[in-house]
């Protein structure tokens, strides 16, 4: 579940931390992507009619996870990106409760979902939520799909504790770009970037799919500072302090370690943290008896107006969890994508779990494509600072956008492709460039240019400077000739000298020749 309508207040509260994305946006980038929203996507997946329902082994165990991964995995590194998969590790204690009620709701959408499919009346709709909420994630559900992505060549990551910490700390020591999951609080982990809906199972399911949304979790500080300032501004609070702050919202808000506050959600919570001075301490008052929160519309409030919780909502040890979690070593993981194994491979999924061997060959052509493609860079990766450009011209261009050539990964060359710079006149590596391109030298070259008489219509196909005999220059109504007689020269500046002096100093030889 993540954070209780965290999406929304955002979305109201600080919609310029985010941004819409598409795949493609991310090439030559690494993601953290979180592996339980794609377990649980590809398994809700058999029970619903989708293509993945009829797969399933010999033993009649499901495959679909396996196939979804499989192509999500393909597709990632088609689009130029590096997936770096991480598992959850064992939950903390402080969210057992939260299981437990899991664990009951799963049991009534079981029922749930047998009485909807043998249910002629039940919408597609119906059997789907019922489906999704009586999903189940295995340790084999989480074994089969690791053994795939290494036969794949790609990083798995087991992470201590939580997932979504663990991509955010990735994202943190800067070994990847995003934390990918639909899990909101991979913000409240202190994700920098995070990236919802990159494979927007919902809205295709219904027809009309829904952008990747990246979120950046300094923007969103610094617009809550905005828009809801007795709660996230104080002229004395440090970085630490507003995210402390943050993650108490949040807290407020409903997470995964705390019984939920019945009739409690964004807008309650900052109600309250503002009558409050913003302090969570002072929100809340603990219940005197240990009878369960009362089941009502509204939230249970003192006549302070601080809202009432459990005797054993430890808000302090939830705080802990989300600023302090345990987390996989950045220094020590290995991210680095490995060499695929695809005899195993094609055995893991032919023998093993009963896939189709036209499509396992079809699916490996594929991976081989994608591991065999030269790496796509970015464009921020490119750039060098420049003095001067060919003729004057240039082309802005938005880092975001990825590079078009696929098939070149000389960055210079690229750069120059992707700017649009024109070489010398003299051509690449060849002539004589000007000496010191002033704006009056440059407009004045810019001018002879245009004129037919002063500039030859092909460069001279020799690049090197040789001493050439003289030859009178071509008459222009706008210069003299020069003198045939010998005469002592006068030194002259570049900027000042004649048009042909000029051009030879460009090219090497006269315009003439």
């Amino acid at each position: 579940m993540g954070i209780k309508s965290l999406m929304g207040f955002l979305k109201e509260s600080a919609p310029g931390s985010m941004s819409e994305k598409e795949l493609g946006q991310f090439v030559g980038r690494t993601l953290a992507l979180d592996a339980s929203t794609h377990l649980y996507q590809f398994l809700a997946a058999i029970r619903t009619g989708s293509i993945a329902s009829n797969l399933s082994n010999a033993a009649g165990e499901a495959t679909s996870h396996i196939q979804g991964f499989a192509n999500r995995t393909v597709k990632l590194l088609e689009a130029g990106v590096k997936p770096v998969f991480v598992f959850d590790g064992p939950s903390p204690a402080l969210k057992a409760g939260t299981l437990r009620e899991r664990s009951k709701r799963k049991k009534e959408a079981t029922e749930a979902y047998e009485k909807a499919t043998g249910d002629e009346t039940a919408t597609a709709e119906d059997v789907y939520k019922a489906a999704s909420a009586a999903t189940r994630v295995t340790p084999r559900h989480n074994d089969d799909v690791k053994q795939l992505l290494r036969l794949m060549g790609v990083p798995v990551v087991e992470a201590p504790g939580e997932a979504e910490a663990s991509c955010a700390e990735l994202v943190k020591v800067d070994l990847a770009h995003a934390a990918v999951t639909e899990d909101m609080d991979a913000l409240t982990f202190g994700a920098p970037v995070m990236i919802k809906n990159l494979f927007d199972v919902e809205g295709a399911r219904a027809g009309s799919p829904r952008p990747a949304v990246e979120i950046r979790l300094g923007a969103v500080l610094a617009e809550l500072a905005e828009t809801k300032p007795k709660v996230f501004h104080r002229d004395d609070d440090d970085d630490d302090t507003r995210m402390r702050r943050f993650v108490d919202f949040c807290i407020l808000c409903g997470c995964d370690y705390l019984e939920h506050l019945p009739g409690v959600g964004p807008a309650t919570a900052i109600k309250t943290l503002e009558a409050h001075g913003g302090a969570l301490e002072s929100a809340v008052q603990r219940r005197q008896d240990s009878a369960p929160l009362p089941k009502k519309r509204g939230a249970s409030t003192t006549s302070s107006g601080r809202l009432l919780v459990p005797q054993d909502w430890d808000y302090a040890a939830a705080r802990t969890l989300f600023l302090s979690p345990e987390v996989v070593d950045g220094r020590t993981v290995d991210l680095a994508l490995s060499q695929p194994d695809y005899d195993n491979l094609k055995n893991f999924l032919v023998e093993t779990h009963g896939f189709a061997e036209d499509r396992v060959h079809r699916l490996i052509a594929r991976l081989r494509k994608a591991r065999d493609a030269k790496p796509q860079r970015r464009l921020d990766t490119f750039f060098k600072p420049t003095t001067t450009i060919a003729a004057g011209k240039k082309r802005q261009l938005d880092a975001e956008t990825p590079p078009k050539d696929d098939d070149d990964d000389d960055g210079d060359d690229d750069a120059a492709k992707l700017l649009e710079v024109e070489a010398p006149v003299g051509g690449e590596g060849g002539g004589v460039a000007p000496a010191a391109a002033t704006p009056t030298s440059l407009e004045r070259r810019r001018r002879q240019e245009e004129e037919p008489e002063a500039v030859p219509s092909t460069p001279p196909p020799e690049r090197e400077q040789t001493a050439t005999p003289k030859k009178k220059a071509p008459s222009t109504p706008s210069s003299k000739a020069p003198s045939t007689t010998k005469k002592k020269k006068k030194k002259t500046s570049p900027a000042l000298a004649p048009p042909g002096a000029r051009i030879t100093a460009f090219f090497g030889k006269q315009a003439s020749e």
